[in-house]
C-alpha cells in the first residue's frame, strides 16, 4: 500500500499526464482526444491557474452524482463507455510522443464531479486497508490524509476540499446498500485505480495564438470552464474570490467572522459547503461594501488582471 501511495504522491506532484496508448493529435494542434486511467486524473488542478478557472465544486451526493457512483463501483472497467469523460485546458504543453503530455498549468474544466468520486472511492479503500468504514470518524479521516499526503501541499491543498462531510455521503452510501458496499470491498485497488476515462484536452497556447480578440491564457481557459458548465446551474461571478480569500478574511469579513463564529460560513463558490449549517455567499457581503459590478463586467471591457487589480486596491483602500 505504501509503494501505492508514493505512485499516487509522484503523479500528483508531476505535470504530466500519462497515456497508457497513443492519444488523437488534431492537426491543428489545438486538441488531444484519448484515455487516461483514473489515478492520472486525481490531482488535476481547476481553480485559479494560468490555465482557467472552473466554477464549479463538487457539490455531494445528489442524483447524478450518485449515478456515477454506482457506475464507478459496478463497472469501472466499463466507465469509459458509459461516461462522457472529462475536458482538461493546458498551457505550455510539450509532446514528445503519444503517450505523454507534459503542460505549465492545468485546468480541469469539466469532469470534477467524477474526479471527486473517483479520488473519494480511493481514499476510501486505501483507509479501509487498516481500519473499518463503519465507524470512521472526522479526526480518524484527517490523521488518515495528514499521515500519507502532508509532505505534498500541492496534493494536501485540494485533498482539503475533499472534507469529512463529502467522504461520509459516500460511507453512508456503502452502509446503506450492500450490493454496493460488496463491490467496494472486492474491489482491487490497482485495477480500480488503472480503469479509464475519456478525456479531451485543449490546448490554451495555440488556440490563443489564433485568436484575433487579445486574451490571455486564463481568460481562454476561464471561458471554456464558464461554457462546459454553462448549464449545470453554476453562475459565472461563483469563479469569483478565490485568490484572495485571505485578505478577505484579513480586511473586510474579520468583524463578521468574530461575531458569527461557527454559526455561519462564508461560502467562496457554489458547492463548497455541504453541511446543513447557515452560509452566506461571498458577494452578498461584498455588495454593500464595495461596487463589485467593476468585478464581474464582460472580459471584452476589463482584462482578467484589470479586474485583479482594481479587487487589490479596494482591499488596500477599504
Amino acid at each position: 500500500m505504501e509503494n501505492f501511495i508514493e505512485e499516487l504522491k509522484s503523479i500528483g506532484n508531476s505535470r504530466r499526464l500519462s497515456f497508457s496508448d497513443n492519444f488523437y493529435y488534431s492537426a491543428d494542434e489545438k486538441t488531444i482526444m484519448g484515455e487516461l486511467p483514473f489515478k492520472e486524473i486525481l490531482f488535476l488542478d481547476y481553480r485559479d491557474t494560468e490555465a482557467g478557472s472552473n466554477p464549479r465544486e463538487y457539490n455531494g451526493l445528489k442524483k447524478t452524482n450518485k449515478s456515477i457512483l454506482t457506475s464507478l463501483l459496478a463497472h469501472a472497467e466499463m466507465f469509459r463507455f458509459l461516461h462522457s469523460g472529462i475536458i482538461v485546458s493546458l498551457t505550455d504543453t510539450m509532446i514528445s510522443n503519444k503517450h505523454i503530455i507534459e503542460y505549465g498549468d492545468c485546468c480541469l474544466t469539466n469532469g470534477n464531479q467524477t474526479r471527486f468520486l473517483v479520488l473519494i472511492v480511493i481514499l476510501l479503500k486505501i483507509f479501509s486497508e487498516e481500519k473499518s468504514l463503519t465507524g470512521i470518524t472526522q479526526k480518524e479521516f484527517n490523521t488518515f490524509l495528514k499521515s500519507n499526503f502532508s509532505d505534498s501541499q500541492k496534493i494536501i491543498t485540494l485533498l482539503q476540499r475533499v472534507t469529512y462531510s463529502k467522504v461520509y455521503q459516500a460511507v453512508n452510501f456503502l452502509k446503506g446498500n450492500n450490493k454496493y458496499l460488496k463491490h467496494f470491498n472486492e474491489m482491487n485497488l490497482n485495477s480500480f485505480a488503472n480503469s479509464k476515462v475519456r478525456i479531451q484536452i485543449n490546448l490554451i497556447d495555440p488556440i490563443l495564438s489564433d485568436l484575433e480578440e487579445k486574451l490571455d491564457e486564463y481568460s481562454v481557459g476561464t471561458l471554456i470552464a464558464e461554457a462546459n458548465n454553462d448549464t449545470q446551474n453554476v453562475r459565472v461571478d461563483d469563479i469569483f474570490g478565490n485568490k484572495y480569500k485571505a485578505e478577505l478574511e484579513k480586511y473586510i469579513f474579520k468583524t463578521f467572522i468574530n461575531q458569527k463564529k461557527d454559526k455561519v460560513r462564508i461560502e467562496y463558490r457554489l458547492g463548497e459547503i455541504i453541511d446543513k449549517v447557515d452560509k452566506v455567499h461571498i458577494l452578498t457581503l461584498l455588495r454593500p461594501i464595495i461596487a463589485t459590478g467593476i468585478l464581474t463586467k464582460e472580459k471584452k471591457y476589463l482584462s482578467t488582471q484589470t479586474k485583479e487589480l482594481l479587487f487589490i486596491n479596494c482591499l488596500k483602500n477599504f
